[in-house]
């Protein structure tokens, strides 16, 4: 059966990762406002690994049109696309997101909060404080044990579980790079790279460190604690924000990857749906649209920072020679 010749689907279907479905549905809403006979596309909220899936499952008409997620595919995700054949689709970065440390407090109180800090309360073990390369338990259990200039407060600290997208950039942007600032774990890297892996990513487990994987009930479990969560939950909930290495999470320093927790927002979308999907280029459409992401765009009461212009002018040109 021909493309041509296909049955045609009234209704667009995305996948959209925990943190960015908010944006996804606003672009939805902004889609069908636009013209009353559309279709509602219908959005999953998901993880990223369960949205690439199951847009790598198969490119017929009866599968997934798009994904809306905070990081680009993995090598294994790129392979099952292949396997099953999904290999035409266009991939869109349309803005960047920061993650951010909320909490209740005064920010104030944790004066040049560096990531090796982040390292030492987050780490189940680190190397002996008193010296030495041995590896031991993490001892720390308040905030000043680490810093005399931080409040001698209980070390609580949320994070997501891995089914969030910005879970890996934990991993890689705070926990790593404080790692490899500590002298004996940098040469670690070098002489023993599983050990080094395992002592960098590896989160202690005494109750100091917990994760979450639901964001309708973390806000009521933080009480003291420090979360670490997308912008917009944080704006939403009017939680204080950490400067991490004396970078705030502002749009200037995000967009110029000063601020070091960063996610792109990535619209994956198969070409083929277009011509057996109905309203597809157009809900595409929308979401490249300055309404949603420039400087003046709605997106950014969902935390979207935008791209520089000569990008999404590039990303317009890409989606309109698209058929």
């Amino acid at each position: 059966m021909t493309v041509q010749a296909q049955a045609i689907r009234d209704t667009i279907t995305i996948a959209a990762g925990y943190a960015p479905y908010p944006m996804a549905v606003a672009m939805a809403e902004q889609f069908t406002q636009a013209d009353k006979t559309r279709k509602t596309p219908n959005i999953q909220s998901t993880s990223p690994e369960l949205a690439y899936k199951q847009f790598c499952a198969g490119d017929g008409p009866d599968t997934l049109d798009a994904t809306v997620v905070l990081r680009p595919m993995t090598p294994a995700e790129e392979e099952l696309c292949a396997k099953n054949d999904v290999k035409d689709f266009a991939k869109f970065k349309t803005g960047l997101t920061a993650i951010v440390l909320g909490f209740l407090g005064n920010p104030k109180d944790y004066p040049h909060l560096t990531r090796k800090e982040l390292f030492l309360a987050m780490a189940k073990d680190i190397p002996d404080p008193q010296g030495g390369n041995k590896l031991i338990p993490n001892p720390y259990k308040t905030w000043k044990e680490i810093n005399p200039a931080f409040p001698d407060t209980k070390i609580q600290i949320w994070n997501s579980t891995p089914v969030f997208a910005y879970y890996p950039v934990v991993l890689k942007q705070i926990m790593t790079v404080g790692c490899k600032q500590m002298p004996s774990l940098q040469a670690l890297e070098s002489t023993d790279p599983k050990a080094f892996e395992a002592a960098c990513t590896t989160f202690r487990k005494d109750g100091h460190y917990n994760e979450y994987d639901s964001l309708d009930t973390v806000r009521a479990k933080l009480g003291d604690g420090i979360g670490i969560f997308s912008d917009a939950f944080a704006n939403k909930f009017a939680l204080n924000k950490l400067a991490i290495d004396d970078a705030d999470p502002l749009p200037g320093s995000i967009s110029h990857n000063v601020y070091p927790l960063i996610s792109p927002l990535i619209i994956q979308v198969k070409k083929s749906h277009f011509k057996t999907v109905t309203g597809l280029k157009e809900y595409m459409t929308e979401a490249l649209s300055d309404k949603a992401i420039s400087h003046k765009g709605y997106l950014l009461e969902q935390g979207l920072v935008p791209l520089p212009a000569p990008e999404l002018q590039k990303m317009r040109a890409e989606l309109e020679a698209l058929h």
